[in-house]
Parts: C-alpha cells; sequence; structure tokens
C-alpha cells in the first residue's frame, strides 16, 4: 500500500484544517498516511477522528510532531533545539521534543518515527549551499567546482566529530525510550552536504547503536541530491548499502535538485528502485502541493504498477 504525506497539503496558504486534510486523502485514493511535522495538534484534533471514521492508517510520525503553532510550516524540521547540539541543555530539549513525536506515533498507531538528525556546522567558507547555487546555473561541471566540493567535504570531516558525538548521545537516549514504546526510530537520508547522517555516519550510528531499535528511512529525492552534488557515486547508492536495515521510503522525483515531484515528473528510474525495496517496507509518497492533483493520481498510479512488476 502506498500512503500520502501530510506535506502534500501542510504547506499550502492558507493552512487547511485537519478535516480538510482528511477529505482530500480520500479524494485522491489513499488508505494511508503519514503525519508529517508540519500538522499542529489543532490540526490533528480534527484530522485524526476523521481518519479513524474513514479506515485510514498511520504507517508513520514525521519528528518533531506536532509542530508549534508559532513555527513556519517551511522551515519546521530546522526551528527548535537541536539532538546534534553539543550544548547538553538543548539537546536535551530536542529529545523531549522527539519523545513526543514517539508518544504521539504509539497512540495513533504508527510503528515508525522518522527523524531528521541535525547538521555539522561551522562558520566561514567553504560554504556548503554555494555548491548547491552553482548546480542550479547549471556550473555543475564548470572549473572550480570539485575544487569547492573536495573543501566542503574536508570542512565537514574537520567539524562533524562534536555534532556525531551529540547525535549518539540523543539517539541512545530517543533509542530507549522506542524500545519501551514499541516502536522503530528511522535515519532519514538527508538532502544538504553538510547534513547528518552521511553514509558513513548511518554505518557508524548502526555500529555504536547496534541492537537499538533503529532503521534506515530511504528518501529518494535526498539521495537524488546526493548524486547530483558529487557526494554519492550512484543515486541508489544509500538505499542499496543500507538495504538490510531499510524500515521505510519518502518517494518523490527529481529534475536535479528540485525534488517533491510525483513520480514520472522528474527523472527517476522507479521501477529499479522500487525493486530494492523490501514488501512490508511503508511507501510513502512524499509530494509537495506544487505538483497538481492530476499528476499526484497518476504518480500514484504508476508507483502501485511498478510494485506490481517488482
Amino acid at each position: 500500500m502506498i500512503a500520502l504525506s501530510t506535506a502534500y497539503f501542510t504547506l499550502r496558504t492558507p493552512e487547511p484544517r485537519g478535516l480538510e486534510i482528511a477529505q482530500g486523502l480520500i479524494s485522491l485514493g489513499f488508505r494511508a498516511v503519514e503525519v508529517d511535522y508540519r500538522v499542529t495538534a489543532e490540526q490533528m484534533r480534527s484530522l485524526r477522528p476523521a481518519l479513524g471514521r474513514e479506515g485510514i492508517g498511520v504507517v508513520s510520525v514525521h519528528s518533531p510532531f506536532p509542530r508549534d503553532p508559532w513555527a513556519d510550516p517551511g522551515r519546521a524540521h530546522v526551528e527548535g533545539p537541536r539532538l546534534t547540539a553539543p550544548d547538553r541543555d538543548e539537546r536535551r530539549a530536542a529529545v523531549r521534543r522527539a519523545v513526543e513525536s514517539l508518544a504521539w506515533a504509539e497512540d495513533l498507531g504508527a510503528p515508525v518515527v522518522v527523524l531528521h538528525v541535525g547538521t555539522v556546522e561551522w562558520d566561514g567558507a567553504p560554504d556548503p549551499l554555494d555548491l548547491e547555487r552553482r548546480v542550479r546555473l547549471g556550473l555543475r561541471d564548470q572549473p572550480g567546482y570539485e575544487e569547492l566540493r573536495r573543501a566542503v567535504a574536508e570542512a565537514r570531516a574537520r567539524f562533524a566529530p562534536r555534532f556525531r558525538e551529540a547525535a549518539l548521545s540523543s539517539l541512545d537516549r530517543l533509542a530507549g525510550e522506542a524500545l519501551r514504546r514499541g516502536l522503530t526510530l528511522a535515519l532519514e537520508n538527508r538532502y544538504h552536504p553538510a547534513e547528518i547522517p552521511s553514509s558513513d555516519e548511518f554505518d557508524l550510528f548502526f555500529r555504536e547503536l547496534d541492537g537499538a531499535p533503529l532503521g534506515y528511512w530511504h528518501d529518494t529525492g535526498h539521495a537524488a541530491a546526493q548524486w547530483c552534488l558529487g557526494f554519492e557515486p550512484e543515486v541508489t547508492g544509500p538505499l542499496e548499502r543500507f538495504q538490510d536495515r531499510l524500515v521505510g521510503t519518502h518517494l518523490h522525483d527529481a529534475v536535479g535538485l528540485d525534488d517533491h515531484r510525483s513520480p514520472g515528473e522528474g527523472e527517476l528510474a522507479f521501477e529499479a528502485l522500487l525493486a530494492l525495496v523490501p514488501d512490508g517496507a511503508p511507501r510513502v509518497l512524499e509530494v509537495h502541493p506544487g505538483s497538481p492533483e492530476d499528476a499526484l493520481r497518476a504518480g500514484k498510479e504508476r508507483l502501485e504498477r511498478w510494485i506490481g512488476r517488482s
């Protein structure tokens, strides 16, 4: 079964009420949903009973959930305390926030909580966002790009240890809470090169937290961005590398760095990609409202056809 992320509704202006989100899911033919970090507790008050009435299951909750009412929906995942904060008090606040997501997931019957772990931070050059600006301007193959990419990778490696250690501390505390509640923490591969985890950091976290209820969540657009920027040799690289840890997927198409399109609107080879996804792993269509409803329906039909052949 293919689920739809509430991101398709929550990034709209004006923001929909929870009942409107439920009605949208029904009209688009979805019987399963991921509740994302843009949904507020107020929206959830009317969304939850509507999901129950219609028999729509919640396959995953995307932390940090619910969104603070004052937070910008487009930045709700990066605002607030960080799991990678070197400051212990901030890190504890971030853990408490994630525990709230775990509590909601348990209450909603969702077995998986998807986490954005954090970012390696440094001041000054090299600016990792400059890589993205160059790619968007069509300068990926111009002189100086590869030199900048290596400089970003070296800076990230130099500054990463303290943020990785903070992440490990946070994940260790959250793993115990997830285990107590019978849930799985899903670490999502990230879009920006400074974000955590990199592929090697996934290996580190899985090794250091061996035995914890910790899995890999594959985002197709994020993997495409890392490949496009030159940090992954293959667009399916992370999925193949961590296939045995896979607990779910965010499926969306991409053209270069422009992602969150409906499958078929971009360049990704979904049929081959879906063959790597085990039957039991949630397949969440994470399309943003820039894709029209007709494109979303067509994308859902393509995925169902490709899944049937895989």
